[in-house]
């Protein structure tokens, strides 16, 4: 499933028509269409403004009742056991990474949203300082 195909099923499970998506997010008309067709791609504020519009936390596009939404066509990722294990991390950094991997699995769904919120806010700090 794509975000486009996401954010379709969660506008037609809120019963919501493109035209009044377009509405309520403030994005110009045929937008939504080419959205959920893959033929244009969101910027981060477009798809805050979709998710605000249909009531839903912004990781609700990109994480479903069963999990992550695949992304095609990326190089698989390594297990964060891999990336501790590789040379690049200093001794200090593996048990941290361990320990976050371990805290990450504890964090309930309603508890996602506002820390990746977080999360985004505070990579933004550090890149701007």
């Amino acid at each position: 499933m794509r975000i486009g195909q996401r954010i379709r099923q969660l506008r037609k499970e809120r019963c919501y028509c493109q035209a009044q998506l377009e509405t309520a997010s403030d994005l110009p008309d045929g937008y939504v269409s080419k959205l959920e067709e893959g033929q244009t791609v969101a910027s981060w504020g477009e798809l805050e403004r979709v998710a605000s519009a249909m009531d839903v936390p912004m990781y609700r596009l990109f994480w479903t009742d069963n999990g992550p939404i695949p992304t095609p066509h990326l190089t698989p990722r390594p297990s964060l056991e891999e990336l501790a294990c590789e040379g690049q991390m200093t001794a200090p950094e593996k048990p941290l990474l361990l320990s976050l991997r371990d805290v990450a699995r504890s964090i309930t769904a309603a508890k996602r949203g506002p820390l990746v919120r977080l999360i985004m806010r505070l990579v933004i700090y550090l890149l701007n300082s």
